[in-house]
């Protein structure tokens, strides 16, 4: 065995030499197969100017593999930083070097959450009896990363259902969706505006429906301001949430709850955009808007207002 790994080295050593990185690939990857990750980054940082010139995404996947699974973020975002600086490859290899930035951010992200929630108990207490909606939310992200939904079933059950601890409509409503998307075939106690029976199997998560697609799609196309698209659609994510499970928007009045949600950012961004056109353009009645207006700032105002649930 160690005479067999002396002539790898000499081989590696050998094509270092000539510069024949076809080869020194081969070996990176015979490494990478037997889990030498140190030996991986030694050749890596050895050759990485002649290996980035020969095939850039290559030696990216190679580097970040063994960076991310051995969690060394610090040298990951370091190397981000020398790919960055790079001479233009290509479309694909630009792309590749934007999308690393947050596959290191989410990986290490979710390497402290592991840390953080390996204690079973932590996380039952967490979502038996925490008031922080951002705790909770962690806690569930964390658990749907890891494919531990189902362990906790119970626990997440009695969120929907709790009436104690004042949590938002919109939170358990985002919450039951996830449940959904879990494909699991559950029939819950929801207490949100009113108490409810609610089958997962009945629903799809919002954000995969076709009408709120088809709506989101009419705000991108009506408005031309990117900050005024951004704050539409955050509003429309806020009023299907907050309305769980009654369905106001539908196919019929996707224009008229498009021009609301862009009447109600207008007027909070102290913007004065001419709407006249848009009345005419969509056939929509300005009264029947106005209305529209304020029957969605109620469902926001209410689920913003925990006096609402008493």
């Amino acid at each position: 065995m160690t005479d067999r790994k002396i002539d790898i080295d000499s081989l590696i050593k050998s094509a270092e030499i000539d510069k024949d990185y076809e080869t020194i690939f081969s070996y990176l990857a015979m490494l990478l197969e037997s889990k030498n990750y140190t030996k991986v980054i030694e050749i890596i940082n050895r050759n990485l100017d002649g290996l980035a010139k020969h095939n850039q995404i290559m030696v990216m996947d190679m580097h970040f593999y063994v960076l991310l699974e051995q969690e060394r973020f610090v040298d990951a975002m370091n190397a981000l930083r020398y790919y960055e600086q790079l001479p233009y490859v290509s479309q694909e290899v630009e792309q590749r070097v934007k999308e690393l930035g947050e596959i290191i951010k989410n990986v290490e992200t979710e390497s402290k959450l592991k840390r953080k929630y390996s204690n079973k108990k932590k996380v039952s207490d967490i979502l038996n009896y925490s008031r922080d909606v951002e705790e909770i939310f962690e806690v569930i992200y964390y658990l749907r990363t890891n494919k531990k939904i189902p362990k906790f079933i119970n626990e997440i059950s009695n969120i929907l259902k709790d009436k104690e601890r004042n949590l938002p409509n919109a939170s358990k409503a985002l919450i039951f969706m996830f449940l959904v998307e879990e494909n699991l075939d559950l029939t819950l106690e929801v207490s949100l505006d009113n108490d409810y029976t609610l089958k997962t199997k009945e629903f799809v998560p919002f954000y995969k429906d076709e009408v709120y697609l088809e709506t989101e799609k009419v705000i991108n196309k009506l408005i031309k301001n990117i900050t005024v698209i951004n704050f539409s659609i955050q509003l429309l994510h806020s009023f299907v949430l907050i309305t769980f499970p009654n369905y106001y928007i539908n196919k019929d009045n996707i224009n008229l709850y498009v021009l609301s949600f862009y009447e109600i950012t207008n007027r909070y961004l102290g913007n004065s955009d001419d709407f006249s056109n848009l009345y005419k353009e969509l056939n929509l009645d300005k009264n029947e808007v106005e209305d529209t207006i304020k029957f969605i700032e109620e469902q926001l105002k209410k689920d913003s207002d925990p006096a609402s649930k008493n």
